[in-house]
């Protein structure tokens, strides 16, 4: 299981931790601990902008933006993620796979 935080506006996932991860949104900014242990302060997110979603099964391949959820339901946003691979084939950076 997982803890999401989703965009009010259009249901975007942008960031997916474990169940586990301490996450504190606030008007003001969030703070979250990666799967890696890194402690995150993200100042463009916040309680007005984005709802923090607990216990969510998580999809088999993620990657922040690339996701909405809507009432418990995970869709793949069309087009996001070849546009990401695009600039990362740029650069000779492997490419990304998501997958529900």
């Amino acid at each position: 299981m997982a803890k999401i935080i989703v965009k009010n506006s259009d249901n975007i996932v942008q960031v997916l931790v474990p169940d586990s991860s301490d996450v504190t949104l606030t008007s003001a900014n969030c703070t979250y601990v990666k799967s890696n242990g890194i402690k995150t302060t993200a100042i463009d997110i916040n309680s007005t902008t984005h709802t923090l979603i607990e216990d969510v099964t998580e999809p088999t391949k993620f990657y922040p933006n690339c996701f909405t959820y809507i009432d418990g339901t995970w869709a793949i946003i069309d087009g996001v993620l070849d546009n990401i691979n695009k600039g990362r084939e740029l650069y000779d950076i492997p490419a990304l796979e998501i997958e529900l």
